[in-house]
């Protein structure tokens, strides 16, 4: 450590204002004189170094002080680490020793009654065994009874469970929403309107209540019938006549009480439709009027196999649903007003000849076949009426 020197104290052996060595008197003093001066003024600089000298060795010893003490400091902290260090190994031998030991003795004491020493052993108890059935814990007047240090309850009939707590009504017997109440040891279901049975478990369609094949639902206190093809009615009983490959294929039915049409129309299960061939004789208008008056029109014709099939009812030529406007041939049904192309393979061959608006459709018979034609509507002619509402479905 650098020790910064002092300023050297001023010598007032001599003087400040004789700075040329002279007395008060203005004479020179003798040479014993300054002699004196001179060792006065040494002896005051080797005091001062002898003070800077203590004063930059007791700070180094106030330093070396301060670092042997905190060395001193950790030398305690590690003997106290190794005692405690010491002191705990030695509490962990001793348990560890005491628990050998005890277990000796067990092992000795088992022994010996395993050899028939120390049999006369007992054991003698000062407090009094408690009554399991002392706090009453069987449920719904159950009546409980000992059964070694523990209890059994003896639940009365429609109860169950260890203590009789589970009533009749518990387990949620009754079905579809009926609501359950307990009655002395048993139950009543209260069955919503249209449910029936002790559990509420007969519904509106358990009697099976739709025919032949039909689907039964629901619906609050009533059920419904969905009907397969060829059946109507509510029960799903009425059997159509018009589906008889559907009645016998898969209604597995040969007999059959009601039809899809009316009274003496016929009926194609291809188109869906029902026919009337009507053997008077009219023109086009006054036959159009006649269908209408049926709830039908004069037939429009979609297919060759449609044709094919009115053949079996027909042997001349007969008036359908076509007629001329605007210079193209339309059927004229409010069930079908659609235009008959002229390329169609309906027509009889070189046909239409004519878009006159006084011109009408024809089924005309041909050599192999019957096909459209176009011919004057004022001609008398018998006449075929079609529909799509099927009155019997």
């Amino acid at each position: 450590m650098d020790v910064k020197p002092r300023p050297r104290p001023v010598n007032f052996a001599i003087s400040m204002n004789n700075t040329e060595g002279h007395d008060d008197d203005g004479n020179m003093p003798d040479k014993s004189y300054q002699s004196l001066v001179r060792i006065k003024s040494q002896n005051a600089d080797n005091i001062y170094d002898v003070l800077l000298h203590e004063e930059a060795t007791s700070r180094s010893t106030e330093k070396n002080k301060l670092k042997n003490g905190n060395t001193t400091t950790w030398k305690i902290l590690a003997l106290l680490f190794c005692m405690s260090t010491v002191i705990l190994g030695g509490a962990v031998a001793y348990l560890s020793a005491k628990i050998l030991s005890v277990r000796s003795d067990l092992r000795l004491s088992a022994g010996k009654n395993q050899t028939g020493l120390d049999q006369d052993l007992t054991c003698k108890c000062n407090q009094t065994l408690i009554d399991p059935c002392r706090r009453s814990p069987c449920k719904n007047n159950g009546v409980c009874t000992e059964n070694g240090y523990d209890y059994k309850c003896d639940c009365p009939k429609g109860f169950s469970a260890s203590d009789c707590h589970e009533t009749p009504c518990d387990n949620f017997p009754c079905k579809h929403q009926g609501r359950c109440e307990n009655i002395g040891s048993g139950r009543n279901c209260n069955c919503k309107e249209g449910y029936t049975g002790k559990d509420c478990e007969e519904t509106p369609c358990s009697g099976s209540p739709c025919k032949n094949g039909g689907f039964c639902s629901n619906r609050g206190s009533i059920y419904h019938c969905t009907c397969p093809l060829g059946t109507s009615g509510i029960n799903c009983d009425n059997i159509s006549c018009g589906f008889p490959e559907y009645r016998r294929n898969v209604l597995n039915q040969k007999t059959c009480n009601i039809s899809p049409c009316l009274k003496d129309w016929i009926f194609n299960i291809a188109t869906f439709s029902c026919y009337w061939i009507d053997i008077r004789k009219a023109r086009w208008n006054s036959a159009n009027k006649i269908c209408q008056s049926k709830g039908a029109s004069l037939a429009f014709i979609q297919s060759l196999e449609e044709i094919k099939w009115l053949e079996q009812f027909i042997n001349e030529n007969v008036w359908v649903g076509g007629r001329a406007a605007n210079k193209q041939y339309r059927w004229q049904s409010s069930e079908y007003n659609y235009a008959i192309h002229n390329q169609s393979n309906l027509w009889t061959q070189n046909e239409p000849g004519s878009f006159n608006r006084h011109y009408c459709v024809q089924l005309g018979k041909r050599t192999e076949s019957f096909l459209l034609d176009d011919t004057a509507c004022y001609y008398e002619k018998r006449f075929i009426c079609k529909t799509t509402n099927l009155p019997g479905i």
